[in-house]
């Protein structure tokens, strides 16, 4: 199995789950936000973010971003 299918497997298996995410937005630069994983699709899964004021954000994020370590998403 390759490393994608992998990827995308295990980000199928904490769907609605909390996460941390890093990214790395360049030029040694990272943002850190919380959210919670709410859909997995062939090619990306969307995270919808938590800012504690009901503006909640959903960004889209590839399988290759994770494989890249631009994006590194924990469980909390």
């Amino acid at each position: 199995m390759n490393e994608i299918k992998r990827i995308r497997r295990s980000v199928e298996s904490i769907l609605g789950k909390k996460v941390h995410l890093t990214t790395n937005v360049g030029r040694n630069t990272f943002v850190e936000a919380q959210g919670v994983i709410t859909s997995a699709y062939p090619n990306l899964f969307t995270v919808t973010l938590e800012d504690g004021q009901n503006n909640d954000q959903v960004i889209s994020y590839t399988y290759s971003d994770v494989l890249t370590s631009t994006v590194v998403v924990k469980i909390i």
